[in-house]
């Protein structure tokens, strides 16, 4: 490996923001090649529609209750759920400094929702591989901010 992990004490203010942003960039970069497998049937080879993204939260808070919940944060216009991943050492959430990233804001913003599933998969599923972002951090990722106009664009005239 080029890149060889600092051993920093606990950073503080921007020090975060950098050391995070690197190591999610280094997450996602160099774990492309073992994206094939389906993780609760989603995989990460083609875009899937909002029910896809809705059942993998489901999965991950049933096959992983120690540290994920699934919170319903409101409803959208048409009365679909907007749901809120937490993941959070123990299901404390509230004793670190969070980091919150929404997606799926704009309809047809489709890489997005699956750029917050592939980062919950790391954080949760490869949690072993990743625990340190995850007991520095408490996690709050919006897959799909506005779920009407996303599935709209899968069933309607885009």
């Amino acid at each position: 490996h080029f890149y060889k992990r600092p051993k920093p004490k606990l950073p503080t203010g921007i020090m975060v923001f950098y050391m995070v942003r690197l190591e999610i960039i280094l997450l996602c970069s160099f774990r492309v090649q073992n994206i094939a497998s389906c993780s609760g049937n989603l995989s990460w080879t083609e875009y899937h529609p909002l029910e896809h993204h809705q059942a993998y939260l489901q999965y991950l808070q049933q096959n992983y209750p120690q540290f994920v919940e699934v919170e319903e944060i409101g409803w959208s216009h048409e009365a679909r759920p907007i749901l809120l991943l937490k993941i959070c050492p123990n299901r404390k959430c509230g004793a670190r400094p969070a980091i919150w990233f929404d997606s799926g804001i704009h309809g047809r913003e489709w890489i997005g929702p699956a750029v917050m599933s592939f980062l919950a998969r790391e954080l949760v599923e490869k949690n072993a591989e990743n625990r340190r972002l995850t007991q520095l951090f408490d996690w709050y990722l919006l897959i799909v901010a506005n779920p009407d106009g996303y599935q709209e664009t899968f069933t309607g005239d885009r």
